[in-house]
């Protein structure tokens, strides 16, 4: 019995120590195409943002600009862009994680694929650098708002009615289920105005000096009043191919993901040949891969397409994604 005892307790220590090396080894930062993992040579890391945003989507690259600021090997970063933008506040929160890089001397550097509009433009301000193709579509700035008024499909198609009761009269605005009071719509006007300076001042921030630039190209005045002038013109959410937005100042360079790159090693000293540093946690891309977390419920799909809300996103063909 001691012997079966002392057999048992001995499998449990391996195969314990077993999965605390697996454990270890897959959430360790790892350098591609430097001898894997454990090796040390300093290297850039990329960081997708892809898709619409939304609170899951700042959450996951808000970590991770995090964890690769931590990261002593990273010595620069290139967030690669493809997204129309969406929800105000997850885009404010990964824009405010590209400045903290920035601010602690790790260049930033975006590449945008296809789209880089309306919340994707405004984190990609927070950025040293922008890179386009030609063909991208870039720029988009300005708030989006939509209200759904269902009133008519419940009422007369269906013969749904619904009676609301809120402790304020403003507690149910931009309800579906009636419409809109004029003095709800003008709140709502002051509300996405005031997101839409938001969104100018991180323009404002980011690509000013490069709007003086262009102006100087041009032989144009170059002081402040003029550069803000020529922003305000292309704040009001219209969009731009790449070499269109690389003549307005919008981006920096006419180039594909591989130049970005270049110029993220150029901007921290790397080698041409220095790695990517890759530290992805496999096993959350496993769960991931599950399923897990779960796709969006019908009821979470309906409560998206129905609801008020406002966002930084270039949206030319309706609220049907």
């Amino acid at each position: 019995m001691n012997e079966r005892l002392i057999v048992g307790l001995m499998a449990a220590a391996l195969v314990a120590s077993i999965v605390v090396g697996v454990i270890v080894a897959v959430r360790a930062p790892a350098v591609e195409g430097a001898g894997g993992i454990g090796s040390r040579r300093h290297g850039y890391a990329v960081v997708d943002l892809v898709n619409s945003i939304d609170a899951h989507t700042a959450s996951e690259v808000a970590a991770r600009l995090q964890t690769l600021g931590k990261n002593r090997r990273v010595k620069a970063v290139v967030v690669r862009v493809n997204s129309p933008g969406g929800s105000v506040a997850a885009t404010q929160e990964m824009h405010r994680e590209v400045q903290r890089l920035t601010q602690k001397g790790v260049p930033v550097v975006v590449s945008v694929a296809d789209v880089g509009a309306s919340g994707a433009y405004y984190v990609a301000c927070g950025a040293g650098r922008i890179f386009a193709d030609k063909g991208s579509i870039v720029g988009s700035i300005g708030v989006i708002s939509i209200f759904p008024n269902l009133e008519v499909l419940f009422g007369d198609k269906l013969g749904i009615k619904t009676k609301v009761l809120t402790s304020g009269k403003w507690k149910d605005a931009g309800s579906p289920l009636r419409e809109m009071k004029p003095e709800e719509e003008e709140l709502f006007k002051q509300r996405i105005q005031a997101v839409y300076v938001q969104f100018f001042d991180a323009v404002k921030s980011g690509r000013l000096d490069a709007m003086k630039s262009r102006l100087a190209d041009e032989g144009k005045d170059e002081a402040d009043d003029a550069a803000l002038e020529r922003l305000h013109e292309l704040a009001q959410g219209q969009v731009f191919l790449g070499d269109e937005a690389l003549a307005l100042g919008l981006i920096d360079e006419v180039g594909n993901f591989y130049d970005a790159v270049a110029e993220a090693k150029r901007l921290a000293g790397l080698p041409d040949d220095a790695p990517r540093v890759a530290d992805e946690n496999i096993m959350t891309k496993i769960l991931e891969s599950m399923g897990v977390p779960a796709a969006e419920s019908p009821a979470g799909l309906a409560n998206r397409l129905t609801a008020a809300r406002m966002e930084y996103r270039y949206l030319p063909g309706g609220i049907l994604e």
